[in-house]
């Protein structure tokens, strides 16, 4: 039972990573500033370097306790965030809109990611032989994984609520946006029997505002992130 539980969690722990380090149109949607970089090592990388942090210990509490404190290190105290954490700080907030902004502030450095992974990688430390040969310490451990996990979903749920928020709020926006755009082409298309110089004047003013709107428009087309937490 320890070694099936242990095991589906090892391919839920990497199909998260994999989820986390998906790329999409050339953008890692949860490196944040750091979107050209994947956010995170691979799985095997990173359960090498759970298994250095926690080979002092010989208890069940120890192990937990040493790999939770591994994924809260800060930057510059040996763990998550220095040595599987490839991406940048969160983005900063941006423009959809005159005089509307989003943000878009979520990454795999998130707490709510990292408890998340603290229970798979419990479980998954087991399935790649953590306490071999001692069934009560393997059963122990898998057991405090699970309790990990579960305490952990509400955070993640929560989370993915928080990014379907701002994506409904984003897609509203690209859709106003491309009402505008659309406005700004008729306007644009009423102008054939004005003056000239007056013609050529306010198709430029137009054409800037069009270019715009273009633009914020695609950009918003690659912000679908709450794909990546199903």
């Amino acid at each position: 039972m320890v070694a099936t539980t242990s095991a589906d969690a090892r391919q839920k722990f990497a199909a998260v990573i994999g989820a986390l380090n998906t790329n999409t149109a050339g953008r890692y949607g949860f490196a944040g500033a750091g979107s050209d970089s994947q956010p995170l090592a691979s799985p095997e990388a990173f359960l090498a370097a759970l298994a250095t942090a926690i080979a002092p210990e010989t208890t069940v509490s120890g192990v937990v306790s040493a790999v939770e404190a591994w994924f809260d290190a800060p930057v510059g105290g040996g763990g998550y965030l220095d040595t599987v954490y490839g991406g940048g700080a969160a983005l900063a907030p941006f423009r959809i809109a005159g005089g509307e902004t989003a943000e878009l502030g979520v990454t795999a450095a998130d707490p709510e990611v990292r408890d998340l992974l603290v229970g798979l990688s419990l479980a998954s430390l087991v399935s790649d032989g953590a306490f071999a040969g001692d069934a009560s310490a393997r059963a122990g451990l898998t057991r405090a994984a699970g309790e990990k996990v579960m305490h952990a979903a509400g955070s993640a749920t929560a989370l993915a609520a928080r990014v379907g928020s701002v994506e409904a709020r984003i897609e509203d926006v690209a859709t106003r946006n491309t009402a505008e755009t659309a406005s700004l082409e008729i306007a644009r298309a009423g102008m054939t029997a004005a003056d000239p110089y007056d013609t050529a004047t306010a198709l430029q003013a137009v054409q800037a505002q069009i270019e715009t709107l273009y633009t914020l428009t695609a950009r918003l087309a690659n912000l679908k992130l709450t794909d990546y937490l199903r």
